[in-house]
């Protein structure tokens, strides 16, 4: 995280829930490779003032949403096709896990990326 508060101006928020403690190591690996690549996009793109990291573990699946209060998203939907080499990261990571993700506004401003995988049994 000082690594993305060099390029945010000051580090993201971080909350965690659920057993995250839990996930598996390759796991861990993809999705500190999702939040690295959404912070480098927020520090590089959205001249944001907050980003906040959440990573949640319902039961089941694993939830990580990224989002800043900076100008906004300038593409839709990570399903569709992304225009940067980044976003298109994220989109074969989710489709090669079978997850899902998206990227949409940031009600009132900004922008947030929510990455779901579903956990495998055990």
């Amino acid at each position: 995280m000082r690594l993305a508060a060099r390029g945010l101006g000051r580090g993201p928020d971080l909350r965690l829930t659920g057993p995250v403690d839990g996930l598996p190591r390759p796991l861990t690996s993809e999705i500190l490779a999702v939040v690295q690549e959404c912070l480098s996009n927020v520090a590089r793109h959205a001249r944001a003032r907050h980003t906040l990291v959440k990573v949640d573990v319902p039961a089941g699946e694993v939830v990580v949403a990224v989002s800043d209060d900076g100008i906004g998203p300038s593409g839709g939907r990570l399903r569709g096709k992304a225009r940067g080499h980044g976003l298109s990261n994220i989109r074969d990571r989710t489709q090669a896990l079978g997850g899902q993700a998206d990227l949409t506004e940031n009600r009132p401003r900004g922008c947030r990326v929510v990455w779901v995988l579903p956990l495998g049994p055990g």
